[in-house]
């Protein structure tokens, strides 16, 4: 069967979570289940003699199933029992874990229902030998949240986190279906497995402030933080000195909550005495603003103040912000405006807290990259000038509409990550290889 791959969020997003139905749809014909995924295993010749399959929210039967929290997973088990012998049970399992490279997997998900022998009202199986084809219906409802032993062995209750698989993580969060052929004596047992997609729904805690939802709404740029201050969370001017000076304050759109797949609006002021300075420090591509994703593993993972440690907190940069000059008040020789967006791309996974493993984001400063400029004390190795915490979430609040407010014209830059703060460059080479779970 054809390699699944996991769907692009933009393709879902906008699918309503079970039991949202658009008011103009009829009832009776939507499912927001858009495909059918389809696994087995097979025999000798090729023949799929056990398989899976799974309705889906992914876009196509080749990506593997996708869910949102509150779905129902339903499907159907088929057998051919002239494949295998001395059939004991038959069951479907939903699983899913976290996982630190080189440790066991801590589940805090496990579900299941047995689809042969039946069991009677009284609790009694059934004796009747496995025979023939077979089909068995199946689902479950995933929960909102779990009860897990966090820290120092104690219970609490987490919101379901994302399902999360990268290349070279120090940990994994993975979402599993099963079907297990329990056998007699003596014989082995046989499964078969696919992973899933699992998406959380948050939102905004509140909204943006009125003024900034309107110019949203009509398609006009955002008023800026002296004409909207409430709707802006602005640093510190902060003086910037190097072989050229100047002076900068960044300013990052309220509340500091976006949605997936919209923009993450920025305004920057850049003050200089010297014009030369001016001219080589506003200009957009000169400036480094980046969305940088913070993952902690471990015990450490749900604490408040978590100590940071080469092997437990990990730093990437995943984008990197685009500006544009704009013509405002008060700007002049000495006084340039730019306004600035983080494209909040469909591959992000929303901000979470979860034992083991949690991911936040910040919207960090780094400086300024232009021929001509070196600032004081600027190594390769240092931090962001600024930070901000932001939170990213996977839905925008119903009704808010939020769009780019880039020049049309305007050519958004291309950036090598692979560059940037990447988890090779913590000293984390040994986390290179993630096994999976069959």
């Amino acid at each position: 069967m054809a390699d699944p791959e996991l769907p692009g969020y933009n393709d879902i997003v906008n699918v309503p979570a079970t039991g949202s139905i658009p008011s103009n749809a009829r009832v009776e014909s939507y499912s927001p289940y858009k495909s059918e995924f389809k696994t087995g295993l097979p025999d000798d010749s090729g023949y799929y003699w056990l398989v899976l399959r799974v309705k889906s929210r992914s876009p196509s039967a080749k990506n593997v199933p996708f869910f949102l929290e509150g779905d129902t997973i339903s499907g159907l088990v088929e057998l051919d029992a002239t494949k295998t012998s001395s059939v004991k049970e038959v069951s479907v399992e939903l699983q899913a874990g976290t996982t630190a490279v080189g440790q066991e997997e801590e589940r805090f998900l496990s579900l299941k229902e047995t689809l042969w022998p039946a069991i009677s009202e009284t609790g009694s199986k059934s004796s009747t030998k496995l025979q023939g084809m077979n089909e068995w219906p199946f689902r479950f409802t995933l929960p909102r949240e779990v009860e897990v032993h966090g820290p120092q062995n104690k219970k609490g209750f987490y919101q379901l986190p994302p399902s999360f698989s990268e290349r070279a993580s120090p940990a994994y969060l993975d979402y599993r279906i099963s079907v297990r052929i329990k056998r007699g004596s003596f014989k082995v047992s046989q499964k078969l497995t696919t992973a899933f997609g699992y998406q959380p729904i948050t939102v905004p805690g509140s909204p943006m402030r009125p003024a900034l939802q309107l110019a949203n709404a009509e398609g006009n740029p955002l008023p800026n933080p002296k004409q909207e201050p409430e709707g802006w969370k602005s640093q510190q001017k902060l003086k910037i000195e190097g072989t050229l000076f100047g002076a900068k304050k960044l300013s990052v759109a309220r509340p500091l909550e976006y949605a997936i797949g919209s923009p993450l609006p920025l305004y920057l002021v850049i003050e200089s005495e010297d014009e030369q300075a001016m001219e080589v420090l506003s200009s957009p591509t000169a400036i480094r603003v980046e969305l940088t994703r913070a993952m902690t593993t471990g015990s450490e993972a749900t604490a408040e103040k978590a100590e940071r440690r080469s092997n437990n907190f990990f730093v990437v940069a995943l984008s990197r912000a685009f500006f544009w000059v704009v013509d405002e008040p008060g700007c002049g020789p000495n006084r340039r405006v730019l306004h600035g967006e983080i494209d909040l791309e469909a591959k992000l996974k929303p901000t979470f807290v979860f034992p083991r493993l949690s991911i936040e984001y910040a919207v960090d400063f780094i400086g300024f990259e232009t021929t001509g400029w070196v600032a004081e004390g600027q190594t390769s190795k240092a931090g962001p000038t600024l930070s901000e915490p932001v939170m990213i979430v996977s839905r925008q609040l119903s009704g808010v509409i939020t769009r780019s407010n880039a020049p049309p014209e305007y050519k958004k830059p291309e950036v090598d990550y692979n560059k940037s703060l990447g988890y090779l460059e913590n000293g984390n080479q040994r986390f290179l290889h993630h096994s999976g779970f069959m």
